[in-house]
């Protein structure tokens, strides 16, 4: 028959998990307020980054205006130094030289205008790369300011996912602490059902053949007549069977609903007896 079965203590489970929140919450907090002190150093950093881009920029925007007025007259002066010592195809044209001349030492446009981009840069390369270096300055700004404000916005959600961790890890808690309780839950079921077979038995129902004691003592099996299951017209047959095995110190016991009969075995050394 059924035994008493221990049932888990609720409310002290209940103040288990409430526990372990608590200092959840209490490490969430304390992690908070120190991502907050961290938080307000990158802010200032990012402010401090996007005055030297500002000012890095507009530096850069006015070398570049200044160059390229520089360069258009540079340029200009270039060219017409060049155009006036080349011979020219309208120098052919109008008779100056004669063609075997242009085609040795003469200059197309294009030539005309490389020449002197070439003579303006050699002039202005100095110019060109403090430009160049006032640039890779900014574009260094700009990546250690993207990698700050990521940083920034990785904490902004920090607490967040302190919380989410809490929460997850008190789900975990919880999981496991009623796991236990779920095991007696699942026991207690089980054993109903249990008892409910047995009832059918005593209704002369069942879903099976019948019902079986395994490795019960002789002193057990003969307090089986008091077990509703086995009808009372079994009674003596039980009886009479377990007198063979009076010597044993356990046997089984089978009661068959369909024949209503009973049969009691003994395993042992030797075999069945």
């Amino acid at each position: 028959m059924t035994e008493g079965i221990e049932i888990l203590d609720i409310p002290s489970l209940t103040k288990r998990i409430l526990d372990h929140w608590e200092e959840k919450r209490k490490e969430a907090l304390l992690q908070e307020k120190d991502q907050r002190k961290k938080l307000n150093e990158e802010v200032q950093k990012e402010n401090s980054l996007k005055a030297k881009l500002e000012t890095a920029r507009s530096i850069s925007s006015k070398m570049q205006a200044d160059y390229s007025a520089i360069e258009i007259r540079i340029h200009g002066e270039k060219r017409a130094m060049i155009e006036t010592a080349a011979i020219r195809e309208q120098d052919v044209k109008s008779g100056k030289i004669t063609l075997s001349e242009f085609l040795k030492k003469g200059k197309t446009e294009k030539q005309i205008y490389d020449g002197a981009v070439k003579e303006t840069m050699k002039e202005m390369g100095q110019s060109l790369q403090a430009i160049r270096k006032k640039n890779l300055e900014i574009l260094n700004f700009e990546r250690e300011l993207l990698e700050t404000q990521t940083k920034i916005r990785y904490m902004i959600i920090e607490p967040g996912r302190i919380l989410q961790k809490a929460l997850k890890d008190l789900i975990e808690f919880s999981q496991h602490e009623l796991g236990y309780f779920l095991e007696e839950v699942h026991s207690s079921k089980y054993q109903l059902e249990q008892v409910k077979g047995q009832l059918l038995l005593t209704e002369g129902k069942s879903l099976g053949p019948g019902y079986s004691w395994s490795r019960i003592s002789i002193e057990q099996a003969y307090k089986l007549q008091f077990d509703p299951i086995i009808p009372l017209e079994c009674i003596a047959a039980l009886k009479s069977k377990l007198e063979s095995f009076k010597d044993s110190e356990t046997v089984n016991v089978t009661y068959f609903l369909r024949t209503r009969g009973i049969d009691v075995t003994s395993i042992s050394f030797g075999g069945k007896k």
